[in-house]
């Protein structure tokens, strides 16, 4: 069992220290969609604001010696906060993989290459 703390304000980020020393805290975790929408940037999360106030929040946690993660929502993504200094990254959100999943599900029946194909107007038929 592990406690994870997420931070997810400016507030929250400045006091990340005093945050991280709390005794049984074993590492922390920034929430980009919604650091971005307290820091104004309307869920905005590769603002350069934001981006910078996340690897300013991933050097301090370096320096206290305390893990620290957030989410990529694709991988070059990903690769972008582990090179600022992420220890660990959640791929994705549950939001995000179920609409994916509904895109990609909706694509399937909207294309006429298949055997069938699906549409709310026509129904279903055949080519």
């Amino acid at each position: 069992m592990a406690l994870i703390l997420q931070l997810e304000t400016p507030q929250a980020l400045d006091a990340l220290e005093e945050i991280a020393a709390v005794e049984g805290v074993d590492a922390l975790f920034v929430g980009p969609a919604d650091l971005s929408a307290a820091m104004g940037h309307g869920g905005d999360a590769r603002h350069p604001a934001v981006q910078k106030a996340m690897a300013q929040a991933a050097e301090r946690a370096r320096a206290v010696g305390i893990p620290i993660g957030t989410l990529a929502g694709t991988p070059e993504m990903a690769t972008q906060v582990r090179a600022a200094g992420f220890d660990f990254v959640g791929l994705g959100s549950d939001l995000g993989l179920l609409v994916h999943a509904a895109q990609a599900s909706l694509h399937a029946l909207r294309t006429p290459d298949a055997a069938v194909v699906h549409s709310l107007n026509v129904g279903t038929h055949a080519y």
